[in-house]
């Protein structure tokens, strides 16, 4: 099957790094979701949080066959995907080089749900990405709301006009 390879000097402490080294499967793709919560490290979680984000996004980027994206796998890896918004960002890394950004993550995290829409190429599957992250605006906190609205703006600028058909879903949460 189709692996998934980083090359990162953060491998070695991390011991989540079996995602980065199995095959992709379903049963992979299940590991997913927890591995995005693992660590106790503030540094290696977002590191960690960021390298699986920029993998996902690039297995939905050349996935043109939608052999990786199936529907399946597309409900598997939704809801933890959309669980980012809420996580909780770094207080400070500023110490830290190489460290991501706050900023670099979400930009990531956009990326990564806007191509996944972009990518399962049908409506039956964006409706039920577009709803949970619209939800993600009725947050009481500022950073879910952006996030949420970025994402519809990713997707507008990407769908065009597929988009369309979200929109009487879309205009209660604006």
């Amino acid at each position: 099957g189709q692996s998934l390879k980083l090359i990162s000097q953060h491998q070695r402490e991390v011991w989540t790094v079996q995602l980065f080294s199995t095959s992709w499967s379903t049963s992979s793709l299940n590991n997913t979701g927890p591995c995005l919560h693992l660590t106790s490290s503030t540094y290696l979680r977002d590191r960690l949080r960021a390298l699986i984000l920029k993998s996902l996004h690039k297995c939905f980027l050349y996935d043109n066959d939608q052999k990786i994206l199936d529907s399946s796998n597309f409900q598997t890896l939704l809801k933890p995907i959309v669980s980012q918004f809420v996580a909780e960002p770094p207080e400070s890394l500023d110490s830290v080089p190489d460290a991501p950004s706050v900023e670099e993550v979400d930009e990531i995290l956009v990326s990564c749900l806007g191509q996944m829409a972009v990518t399962a190429r049908s409506d039956v599957l964006w409706k039920p990405l577009n709803h949970e992250v619209l939800m993600q605006t009725r947050s009481d906190n500022v950073r879910p709301k952006m996030l949420g609205l970025k994402v519809v703006r990713y997707m507008v600028q990407h769908l065009k006009e597929e988009y369309v058909a979200l929109v009487p879903e879309t205009i209660p949460f604006l």
